[in-house]
């Protein structure tokens, strides 16, 4: 709670009180709270009044990245390799802790027919602030089938690597990430696998029965700024006879679409959001259609402010 404005009685008992961390006995003067606050003087001259309005509570302050508050927390975003940099740690009641959120970049689809990957992820509570810089390296989305997205770190900290492509041909399973598997896939004759997603239950699912539609992408994470990012890819669809067949749907969070079969087929659809797989391909090898492209990963860095 904060000391009074100005115009109302002020003690140095009532100073103690708010900043007992500072001086946890009997006062003897007011040079015992030196830069108890914002505003109040670290050295020299002190006086009553510059205790006035102030609190016992003073946030981690930082920078870097896109920042924005939502309610009782500052959130820096990344969505670009950048630096993160502690200016001061938390004093008094503040809390001095960070949590830090990490997606890798989304695996691509696959040609034949399984969805791309989305990003690992690695979520860090309660990290002791301490001022300095960090280097934040967010990992890029893969374009090319049978590479992986990029991995995303934060330096002194961990590291997510990124989705893994969709299979392409015999087997084509669903690519994966760090926690989260595409569905197993048979051969190349039959619909292909969703690809894992980067949240919880995110594994892939199989293509249908008929073997002509493919398998949804898993689901993507809630992170903790409320957004879901990293699903998997879906897996394309494979044509038999005159079925033609649909692709899965893209795991919630962003992933591709896996690609319909009709004539020509479809290519598989781009991931829409950060950390999310492509979708497969619906190639059967007469038409050469590429799988969609990964999506680059994020950073979400999260404190209290108030």
């Amino acid at each position: 709670m904060a000391l009074p404005n100005v115009g109302v009685p002020l003690s140095i008992n009532d100073i103690q009180a708010e900043f007992s961390s500072f001086s946890p006995a009997a006062p003897h003067s007011l040079s015992e709270f030196w830069g108890a606050a914002s505003g109040i003087p670290s050295s020299g001259t002190i006086s009553i009044y510059d205790f006035y309005g102030k609190a016992n509570f003073a946030p981690i302050s930082a920078s870097g990245g896109t920042i924005t508050t939502s309610g009782i927390y500052r959130y820096h975003t990344f969505t670009s390799s950048g630096t993160f940099t502690i200016n001061s740690i938390a004093q008094g009641a503040a809390s001095n802790t960070i949590t830090y959120e990490l997606f890798g970049g989304g695996g691509p689809g696959g040609e034949r027919h399984g969805g791309g990957g989305a990003g690992g992820t690695r979520r860090l509570f309660n990290v002791a602030a301490a001022v300095g810089s960090k280097t934040v390296t967010v990992g890029g989305g893969s374009t090319y089938a049978s590479s992986a997205g990029g991995t995303t770190s934060v330096t002194g900290l961990t590291s997510s690597t990124g989705g893994t492509s969709g299979g392409d041909r015999s087997p084509c399973n669903g690519g994966s990430n760090s926690f989260y598997s595409g569905a197993a896939g048979l051969d190349y004759n039959n619909g292909g696998m969703g690809g894992g997603g980067a949240g919880s239950a995110g594994n892939g699912s199989a293509g249908n029965f008929s073997f002509t539609y493919g398998g949804n992408g898993g689901a993507g994470r809630v992170a903790i700024n409320g957004v879901r990012y990293g699903g998997g890819g879906g897996g394309a669809a494979f044509y038999i006879g005159h079925n033609f067949g649909e692709g899965g749907i893209g795991g919630s969070g962003g992933g591709g679409i896996g690609g319909d079969y009709f004539t020509p087929p479809l290519e598989g659809g781009d991931a829409t959001n950060y950390a999310s797989g492509g979708g497969g391909s619906s190639n059967n090898g007469e038409y050469y259609t590429g799988g969609g492209s990964g999506y680059q990963g994020i950073v979400i860095i999260r404190y209290q402010i108030a």
